[in-house]
């Protein structure tokens, strides 16, 4: 799919960031971008030098493995859905946008949530396991 006008850079830097090259997908962040993992932790990030930081790190951990296969598909007029058929853990990244850069990238699941996992845990927190025989 061709992306007209300037979101042509933000597509042709999300190709280039599922090939390995970070320097392309830096030139179309946001200084104030935000990185957020699928769970709040640790590999969350403020700003494009914690990102480009953190992406830096895990790059060099796999440095030497072919990229993986990448789509990168338009979800909305700011949003684009980057993903790995069959990749690891199911995870994506939503990348939205704003002023013709990235703003945010949040990593989702794809896997399908477990519906007795919400009640498990609802069944742990309220103390009644009892209810729950599998807990």
């Amino acid at each position: 799919m061709t992306v007209p006008g300037d979101d042509a850079a933000i597509r042709d830097g999300l190709t280039a960031w599922a090939r390995g090259d970070l320097d392309a997908l830096e030139e179309v962040l946001d200084p104030a971008v935000k990185l957020r993992a699928v769970e709040p932790g640790p590999w969350d990030c403020e700003d494009r030098d914690q990102v480009m930081r953190l992406l830096r790190q895990r790059a060099g951990q796999h440095s030497g493995e072919a990229p993986p296969d990448v789509s990168v598909q338009r979800i909305d007029e700011s949003t684009f859905r980057v993903s790995s058929p069959g990749g690891p853990d199911g995870v994506a990244t939503l990348v939205r946008l704003a002023a013709g850069k990235v703003i945010s990238l949040q990593q989702v699941t794809s896997e399908p949530a477990d519906p007795s996992s919400e009640a498990a845990a609802a069944a742990v927190r309220s103390g009644n396991v009892a209810r729950w025989p599998s807990c």
